[in-house]
């Protein structure tokens, strides 16, 4: 897919849980700087990933997506330009009978989903997964409570 930010490093999650580890703080600034100096950029999709095949794991990877846009947030990125997407097992890219399969799976992606406020190449904006919040409400404090 095109339109994919690399961070320089991953964002990581309690173990099983939503809760980022203090660790992910420079990918999170990292995407926080990315979006402050691409005003062009006015959608980006952030994208959870799990190795959990149960409904849990679909739970748990839209939660994981709303966390790290909350976080976003509260750096300053407008909720308009954040859509916070679960995809749960979905896309796994690696075996998950492994540990090291399952390492891989467990994963946060970042696409960009709209360029001037246009669909990047015709895509859905939610590239076919779960969308995890709802529209922003410029008029107050946007908060994800599940």
């Amino acid at each position: 897919m095109g339109g994919q930010l690399f961070l320089p490093s991953p964002i990581i999650f309690t173990n099983g849980g939503t809760d980022i580890l203090e660790e992910s703080g420079p990918a999170l600034a990292a995407i926080g700087a990315f979006l402050e100096k691409r005003p062009e950029i006015t959608l980006l999709r952030i994208e959870s990933h799990v190795s959990t095949a149960t409904k849990n794991g679909q739970v748990i990877s839209e939660m994981r997506a709303a966390t790290v846009m909350r976080d976003l947030i509260t750096r300053g990125v407008s909720c308009e330009r954040l859509l916070a997407v679960g995809f749960g097992t979905g896309r796994s890219i690696a075996d998950n009978a492994t540990w090291e399969g399952r390492s891989k799976n467990n994963r946060m992606e970042f696409y960009v989903a709209q360029l001037r406020g246009k669909p990047l190449a015709g895509l859905p904006e939610n590239g076919g997964g779960v969308t995890a919040n709802e529209p922003c409400d410029k008029n107050k404090l946007y908060i994800i409570d599940y």
